[in-house]
Protein backbone atom coordinates (compact mmCIF):
# COMPACT_ATOMS: atom_id res chain seq x y z
CA UNK A 1 0.00 0.00 0.00
CA UNK A 2 2.13 3.38 -1.63
CA UNK A 3 1.25 6.83 0.68
CA UNK A 4 -1.38 8.11 -0.90
CA UNK A 5 -3.40 4.98 -0.58
CA UNK A 6 -2.75 5.09 2.72
CA UNK A 7 -3.62 8.26 3.71
CA UNK A 8 -7.12 8.42 1.61
CA UNK A 9 -7.87 5.31 3.70
CA UNK A 10 -7.14 6.91 6.88
CA UNK A 11 -9.34 9.81 6.07
CA UNK A 12 -12.32 7.83 5.05
CA UNK A 13 -11.65 5.96 8.07
CA UNK A 14 -12.21 9.27 10.25
CA UNK A 15 -14.93 10.17 7.77
CA UNK A 16 -16.60 7.15 8.82
CA UNK A 17 -15.79 7.50 12.84
CA UNK A 18 -16.99 11.32 12.58
CA UNK A 19 -20.32 10.18 11.28
CA UNK A 20 -20.82 6.99 13.43
CA UNK A 21 -20.20 9.71 16.66
CA UNK A 22 -23.05 12.37 15.33
CA UNK A 23 -25.16 9.64 14.69
CA UNK A 24 -24.91 7.25 17.72
CA UNK A 25 -28.01 7.91 19.92
CA UNK A 26 -27.49 5.81 22.59
CA UNK A 27 -28.55 6.98 25.88
CA UNK A 28 -29.62 10.40 24.18
CA UNK A 29 -33.18 10.89 25.16
CA UNK A 30 -35.68 13.69 23.19
CA UNK A 31 -36.21 16.88 24.25
CA UNK A 32 -38.31 17.78 21.59
CA UNK A 33 -41.01 15.25 20.66
CA UNK A 34 -41.37 16.23 16.97
CA UNK A 35 -45.24 17.75 17.56
CA UNK A 36 -45.39 20.27 19.45
CA UNK A 37 -43.64 22.89 22.15
CA UNK A 38 -44.62 20.61 25.04
CA UNK A 39 -41.51 20.84 27.15
CA UNK A 40 -40.82 24.06 25.78
CA UNK A 41 -41.38 28.27 26.77
CA UNK A 42 -40.57 30.98 24.83
CA UNK A 43 -39.41 34.62 24.86
CA UNK A 44 -39.82 37.51 22.31
CA UNK A 45 -38.54 40.62 22.39
CA UNK A 46 -42.30 42.21 21.28
CA UNK A 47 -44.84 41.03 23.88
CA UNK A 48 -47.29 41.49 21.29
CA UNK A 49 -46.11 39.10 18.42
CA UNK A 50 -47.32 35.52 18.53
CA UNK A 51 -44.98 32.76 19.54
CA UNK A 52 -46.84 30.85 17.08
CA UNK A 53 -45.70 32.17 13.95
CA UNK A 54 -41.90 32.84 15.72
CA UNK A 55 -41.30 29.31 16.26
CA UNK A 56 -43.36 26.88 14.25
CA UNK A 57 -43.74 23.23 14.37
CA UNK A 58 -43.84 21.24 10.92
CA UNK A 59 -42.51 17.84 9.18
CA UNK A 60 -41.31 17.02 12.69
CA UNK A 61 -39.13 20.80 13.07
CA UNK A 62 -39.34 23.39 14.98
CA UNK A 63 -39.14 26.12 11.51
CA UNK A 64 -38.10 30.07 12.43
CA UNK A 65 -39.22 32.18 9.62
CA UNK A 66 -36.74 34.63 10.21
CA UNK A 67 -39.11 37.59 9.58
CA UNK A 68 -40.30 37.85 12.99
CA UNK A 69 -39.13 39.43 16.34
CA UNK A 70 -35.94 38.31 17.90
CA UNK A 71 -36.78 35.62 20.68
CA UNK A 72 -36.07 32.12 21.91
CA UNK A 73 -36.92 28.97 22.73
CA UNK A 74 -36.26 27.33 25.60
CA UNK A 75 -36.70 24.24 28.12
CA UNK A 76 -39.12 24.39 31.02
CA UNK A 77 -36.60 22.67 33.17
CA UNK A 78 -33.15 23.32 34.32
CA UNK A 79 -30.32 20.87 33.06
CA UNK A 80 -26.55 20.31 34.41
CA UNK A 81 -23.82 17.80 33.14
CA UNK A 82 -24.94 16.81 29.96
CA UNK A 83 -24.33 16.37 26.41
CA UNK A 84 -26.52 18.21 24.12
CA UNK A 85 -26.98 17.34 20.37
CA UNK A 86 -29.43 18.97 17.38
CA UNK A 87 -29.55 19.05 13.87
CA UNK A 88 -29.81 22.57 12.24
CA UNK A 89 -29.99 23.51 8.17
CA UNK A 90 -30.47 27.42 6.92
CA UNK A 91 -32.84 26.72 4.09
CA UNK A 92 -31.80 28.54 0.61
CA UNK A 93 -35.23 30.87 0.79
CA UNK A 94 -33.48 32.98 3.26
CA UNK A 95 -34.52 36.53 3.80
CA UNK A 96 -32.59 39.64 2.49
CA UNK A 97 -29.48 40.38 4.26
CA UNK A 98 -29.10 37.72 6.15
CA UNK A 99 -26.46 37.21 8.42
CA UNK A 100 -28.02 33.86 8.37
CA UNK A 101 -27.69 34.17 12.58
CA UNK A 102 -29.33 31.69 15.41
CA UNK A 103 -27.36 30.16 18.22
CA UNK A 104 -27.98 28.34 20.87
CA UNK A 105 -28.19 29.27 24.89
CA UNK A 106 -27.29 27.00 27.70
CA UNK A 107 -27.05 27.97 31.35
CA UNK A 108 -29.90 30.63 30.79
CA UNK A 109 -30.54 32.65 33.95
CA UNK A 110 -33.31 34.60 34.91
CA UNK A 111 -34.89 37.16 34.39
CA UNK A 112 -35.55 35.72 30.78
CA UNK A 113 -35.20 38.69 28.49
CA UNK A 114 -33.99 39.15 24.93
CA UNK A 115 -30.53 38.11 25.66
CA UNK A 116 -30.54 36.48 28.97
CA UNK A 117 -27.20 35.91 30.87
CA UNK A 118 -26.00 32.57 29.73
CA UNK A 119 -23.61 30.92 27.56
CA UNK A 120 -23.97 30.78 23.65
CA UNK A 121 -22.35 28.38 21.14
CA UNK A 122 -22.72 30.52 18.32
CA UNK A 123 -25.50 29.42 15.67
CA UNK A 124 -24.29 31.66 13.18
CA UNK A 125 -23.09 30.08 10.08
CA UNK A 126 -19.69 31.89 9.49
CA UNK A 127 -18.74 31.23 13.01
CA UNK A 128 -20.97 28.42 14.35
CA UNK A 129 -19.33 26.69 17.47
CA UNK A 130 -17.75 30.06 18.75
CA UNK A 131 -18.48 31.01 21.94
CA UNK A 132 -20.29 34.18 23.61
CA UNK A 133 -20.66 34.63 27.47
CA UNK A 134 -24.18 36.64 27.13
CA UNK A 135 -24.37 39.18 30.20
CA UNK A 136 -21.17 38.46 31.69
CA UNK A 137 -19.49 41.40 33.68
CA UNK A 138 -15.83 42.24 32.25
CA UNK A 139 -13.67 41.08 35.08
CA UNK A 140 -15.42 37.29 34.79
CA UNK A 141 -13.22 34.82 34.47
CA UNK A 142 -13.95 32.30 31.04
CA UNK A 143 -12.13 30.53 28.56
CA UNK A 144 -12.19 29.30 25.10
CA UNK A 145 -10.03 27.67 22.53
CA UNK A 146 -11.74 27.89 19.10
CA UNK A 147 -10.19 26.33 16.53
CA UNK A 148 -11.39 27.85 13.08
CA UNK A 149 -9.59 25.80 10.67
CA UNK A 150 -11.57 22.74 12.57
CA UNK A 151 -14.61 24.51 12.36
CA UNK A 152 -14.34 25.19 8.30
CA UNK A 153 -13.59 21.67 8.00
CA UNK A 154 -16.57 20.06 9.99
CA UNK A 155 -19.13 22.64 8.20
CA UNK A 156 -21.64 21.17 5.42
CA UNK A 157 -23.58 23.68 3.46
CA UNK A 158 -26.05 26.10 5.04
CA UNK A 159 -28.54 24.33 3.47
CA UNK A 160 -27.81 20.81 4.11
CA UNK A 161 -28.28 19.24 7.77
CA UNK A 162 -25.28 19.61 9.86
CA UNK A 163 -25.39 18.51 13.40
CA UNK A 164 -24.05 20.57 16.72
CA UNK A 165 -23.25 18.47 19.74
CA UNK A 166 -22.32 20.34 23.09
CA UNK A 167 -20.96 18.86 26.04
CA UNK A 168 -21.48 20.79 29.26
CA UNK A 169 -20.06 19.34 32.48
CA UNK A 170 -20.96 19.93 36.18
CA UNK A 171 -17.66 22.54 36.83
CA UNK A 172 -18.56 24.84 34.06
CA UNK A 173 -16.69 23.22 31.44
CA UNK A 174 -17.75 22.90 27.60
CA UNK A 175 -16.69 21.54 24.70
CA UNK A 176 -18.63 22.15 21.28
CA UNK A 177 -18.75 19.48 18.33
CA UNK A 178 -19.69 19.97 14.73
CA UNK A 179 -20.41 17.26 12.69
CA UNK A 180 -18.51 14.81 15.10
CA UNK A 181 -14.97 17.25 14.78
CA UNK A 182 -14.51 18.83 18.12
CA UNK A 183 -14.14 23.01 17.63
CA UNK A 184 -14.10 24.48 21.06
CA UNK A 185 -13.59 24.19 24.51
CA UNK A 186 -13.39 26.48 26.94
CA UNK A 187 -15.04 27.16 30.94
CA UNK A 188 -17.63 29.84 32.73
CA UNK A 189 -18.73 30.28 36.40
CA UNK A 190 -22.27 28.75 34.94
CA UNK A 191 -23.05 25.31 35.04
CA UNK A 192 -26.70 24.99 34.91
CA UNK A 193 -29.98 26.15 33.91
CA UNK A 194 -32.81 26.05 30.93
CA UNK A 195 -31.67 25.16 27.11
CA UNK A 196 -32.79 27.81 24.40
CA UNK A 197 -32.50 28.43 20.87
CA UNK A 198 -32.91 31.89 18.94
CA UNK A 199 -34.49 33.68 16.64
CA UNK A 200 -31.92 36.30 15.24
CA UNK A 201 -32.95 37.34 11.68
CA UNK A 202 -32.51 34.12 9.90
CA UNK A 203 -34.50 31.53 8.48
CA UNK A 204 -33.39 28.05 10.31
CA UNK A 205 -35.26 25.14 11.16
CA UNK A 206 -33.78 22.76 14.35
CA UNK A 207 -34.88 19.06 14.65
CA UNK A 208 -34.02 15.66 16.55
CA UNK A 209 -32.97 17.69 19.86
CA UNK A 210 -31.67 15.26 22.59
CA UNK A 211 -29.92 15.38 25.97
CA UNK A 212 -27.69 12.47 27.56
CA UNK A 213 -27.23 13.26 31.18
CA UNK A 214 -23.93 12.08 32.22
CA UNK A 215 -22.95 10.58 35.41
CA UNK A 216 -20.40 12.60 38.34
CA UNK A 217 -17.06 10.79 36.85
CA UNK A 218 -13.37 11.36 38.66
CA UNK A 219 -11.33 13.94 36.41
CA UNK A 220 -9.28 12.05 33.87
CA UNK A 221 -5.72 10.92 35.09
CA UNK A 222 -6.60 11.11 38.65
CA UNK A 223 -7.95 8.45 40.98
CA UNK A 224 -10.59 8.52 42.68
CA UNK A 225 -9.95 8.52 46.36
CA UNK A 226 -12.95 6.92 48.73
CA UNK A 227 -13.24 7.87 52.26
CA UNK A 228 -12.97 4.52 54.37
CA UNK A 229 -15.82 2.88 55.24
CA UNK A 230 -16.85 3.43 58.96
CA UNK A 231 -17.83 0.40 61.29
CA UNK A 232 -20.98 0.65 62.66
CA UNK A 233 -19.96 0.20 66.47
CA UNK A 234 -23.18 -0.40 68.98
CA UNK A 235 -23.65 2.00 71.86
CA UNK A 236 -23.99 0.24 74.85
CA UNK A 237 -26.71 0.80 76.47
CA UNK A 238 -27.00 4.11 78.81
CA UNK A 239 -26.01 3.43 82.06
CA UNK A 240 -28.99 4.15 84.32
CA UNK A 241 -27.79 6.69 87.29
CA UNK A 242 -28.78 5.10 91.15
CA UNK A 243 -31.39 7.42 92.36
CA UNK A 244 -30.81 8.39 95.59
CA UNK A 245 -33.46 7.42 98.33
CA UNK A 246 -34.12 9.94 100.14
CA UNK A 247 -34.44 9.09 104.15
CA UNK A 248 -37.63 7.89 105.69
CA UNK A 249 -38.94 11.24 107.51
CA UNK A 250 -39.55 10.28 111.46
CA UNK A 251 -43.13 11.81 112.54
CA UNK A 252 -42.60 14.49 115.29
CA UNK A 253 -43.92 12.63 118.32
CA UNK A 254 -46.50 15.10 119.50
CA UNK A 255 -46.27 15.36 123.57
CA UNK A 256 -49.45 15.83 125.82
CA UNK A 257 -49.25 19.01 127.84
CA UNK A 258 -47.66 19.42 130.80
CA UNK A 259 -50.82 19.69 134.05
CA UNK A 260 -50.47 21.71 136.70
CA UNK A 261 -49.68 18.51 138.86
CA UNK A 262 -45.82 18.03 138.16
CA UNK A 263 -45.20 14.61 137.30
CA UNK A 264 -43.41 12.12 139.25
CA UNK A 265 -39.46 11.80 138.55
CA UNK A 266 -38.99 8.39 136.83
CA UNK A 267 -36.96 6.17 139.08
CA UNK A 268 -33.45 5.39 138.80
CA UNK A 269 -32.11 2.44 138.49
CA UNK A 270 -30.68 1.15 141.70
CA UNK A 271 -33.00 3.74 143.78
CA UNK A 272 -35.52 2.25 146.78
CA UNK A 273 -38.35 3.21 146.36
CA UNK A 274 -40.10 4.18 149.89
CA UNK A 275 -41.65 1.49 152.13
CA UNK A 276 -45.49 2.03 152.47
CA UNK A 277 -46.22 3.22 156.35
CA UNK A 278 -46.87 0.50 158.46
CA UNK A 279 -50.18 0.24 160.11
CA UNK A 280 -50.00 -2.80 162.04
CA UNK A 281 -50.63 -6.66 161.31
CA UNK A 282 -54.16 -7.31 160.04
CA UNK A 283 -55.53 -3.58 160.02
CA UNK A 284 -59.22 -4.15 159.81
CA UNK A 285 -58.97 -6.92 162.30
CA UNK A 286 -58.04 -4.32 164.96
CA UNK A 287 -60.79 -2.17 163.25
CA UNK A 288 -63.48 -3.99 164.25
CA UNK A 289 -62.40 -4.64 167.58
CA UNK A 290 -62.61 -0.94 168.27
CA UNK A 291 -65.95 -0.79 166.34
CA UNK A 292 -67.26 -3.12 169.30
CA UNK A 293 -65.79 -0.89 172.59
Amino acid sequence: MNRITLVLALFAASIALSTVRAGDDKGFKPLFNGKDLTGWKTQIKDNKADPAKTFIVKNGEIQVPGDQPFGYFYTDKSYSNYVLRYSWTYPKDQPEKTTMNSGLLIHIQTPHKVWPYSVEPQGRYKDHGKIFFIGFPKDAKTVQNFDEKAQQKALKPSHEWNTTEVTARSDGSFEVRINGILVNTGKSDLTSGPIGFQSEGARIHFKDIKIQMLANTKAPGKEEVKPPVKKTETAPPPVKKAETVPPPVKKTETLPPQTSTPATPATQPGAFEPLPERRGLFPNLRARLRARR
